[in-house]
């Protein structure tokens, strides 16, 4: 599993031990889970709104009126984080987001990793 370095992978169990999940137990939160851990979203996110009921980044999102969906509104959120939001709510519930976005490989890579967990996608070469 690629992890963007190692705080980013000591985030990650936490996160599972939080939600009490094992890999491929819950995709939907677990890909959530893979990316609130990211050490940028992880210090945005106030730990006390960890809770099983809801995912974990639903604490960087409201919900816009005006766009009739759930968007990234945490005012620490870059570009990049927000779209890494967006695309990673949209894992979790099919929230639209648009993929048309040129950041960081890191970026990407996290991602892709995130993909291959919501659709438990093994076996295929690492990242």
């Amino acid at each position: 599993m690629y992890f963007a370095n190692e705080e980013h992978k000591s985030n990650y169990g936490k996160l599972m031990n939080i939600y009490n999940l094992t890999p491929g137990q819950n995709v939907q939160y677990e890909s959530n889970l893979y990316l609130a851990a990211f050490p940028e979203l992880y210090r945005l996110i106030n730990k006390s709104q960890f809770k099983p009921s809801t995912g974990p980044l639903v604490p960087l999102m409201t919900y816009s009126e005006q766009e009739e969906k759930m968007v990234p509104s945490h005012p620490g959120l870059t570009g990049a984080t927000r779209w890494l939001v967006e695309a990673g709510f949209s894992l979790y519930n099919g929230n639209p987001c648009d993929l048309d976005y040129t950041n960081s490989p890191t970026f990407a890579l996290l991602f892709i990793q995130a993909f291959k967990i919501r659709n438990k996608i093994t076996g295929l070469t690492t990242l």
